[in-house]
């Protein structure tokens, strides 16, 4: 089950365009989230999923780009960051704290 796991999410890669050649600047970004059994974050089979396994063997035969890996936040925490800041006393409490939110940014 696991290999044709594998061989879906490489056939899936290949098949939207996934380029063979790179140039130096060419980043690859692996946003990974969970999902048993590709990838698994918590519990006794932690790092254990096809993707948690294959991903580093990917990525030290791809040296010719530059790779980021990024883990998905849990919808969750998304959530609690949304009420807290839809919260009158909270979002005062933070403008008050952070005078900075308020100045333009420097241009580059």
């Amino acid at each position: 089950m696991t290999r044709r796991l594998v061989q879906l999410c490489l056939t899936v890669m290949l098949a939207c365009g996934w380029r063979l050649a790179a140039s130096a600047e060419d980043t690859l970004i692996w946003l990974l989230r969970d999902l048993p059994p590709l990838t698994i974050f918590e519990g006794p089979r932690k790092g254990q999923g096809a993707l948690d396994q294959l991903s580093p063997r990917l990525i030290k035969r791809l040296p010719e780009y530059r790779h980021q890996v990024l883990r998905e936040i849990p919808q969750e925490a998304v959530q609690q960051s949304y009420a807290s800041w839809l919260d009158p006393i909270m979002r005062a409490h933070y403008l008050r704290d952070n005078p900075s939110f308020f100045q333009d940014s420097p241009e580059p």
